[in-house]
């Protein structure tokens, strides 16, 4: 009985997995590709950047000194995400951040792009799979009248287990350069 579950779950995620990998290796690929061709054309120019944005800002705290509750929402974001604390009460526009932030936001694109792709092209349908593995699920998960419905679920599903999948290669490509450094692996 306990054999048979975890077969099922194995015949499910497997599948699942391998496209997650693939995936997450060419957004990989893709990414260091962006930032080796940014080093080499010294481009996009970040200080530039970094004062549009400031001036953006400005202009719409500017906009928004009637409306409080819209200036808020800034406030909470800039805290979060593109400054840093001054030396006083004040906050800093980072254009590390901003640079770190654009890279994240084109990095969520190609990984969806990429499992769009391959869901697409591979005709990967996730929901397919989990009913055929689990028959009493077929009622929930009811054929949908297009099947590029489910590849499309599938391809936001697969997007979403890059990052996980990311992070332990990271793991374990960072405690294999440890035991690399330290002399312990050949």
């Amino acid at each position: 009985m306990e054999t048979a579950f975890i077969t099922r779950v194995t015949a499910v995620f497997f599948s699942y997995l391998v496209a997650a990998l693939l995936t997450e290796r060419f957004t990989e690929a893709a990414m260091a590709s962006l930032k080796y061709a940014e080093l080499k054309l010294h481009r996009p120019d970040w200080p530039a950047i970094g004062e549009k944005v400031r001036l953006r800002l400005e202009r719409y705290y500017r906009l928004q000194t009637a409306d409080r509750r819209g200036l808020a929402v800034v406030d909470g974001l800039l805290k979060t995400l593109i400054t840093v604390p001054d030396a006083g009460d004040r906050r800093l526009l980072s254009v590390d951040l901003i640079r770190k932030y654009y890279y994240r936001l084109i990095s969520y694109g190609l990984t969806f792009s990429a499992a769009l792709i391959l869901a697409f092209s591979l005709r990967y349908d996730l929901v397919a799979v989990i009913t055929q593995a689990y028959p009493e699920t077929a009622r929930i998960l009811a054929p949908r009248p297009y099947p590029a419905v489910n590849v499309l679920l599938s391809a936001v599903a697969i997007s979403l287990g890059v990052q996980p999948l990311h992070q332990v290669i990271s793991r374990i490509e960072k405690r294999l350069e440890k035991k690399r450094q330290a002399g312990g692996l050949q």
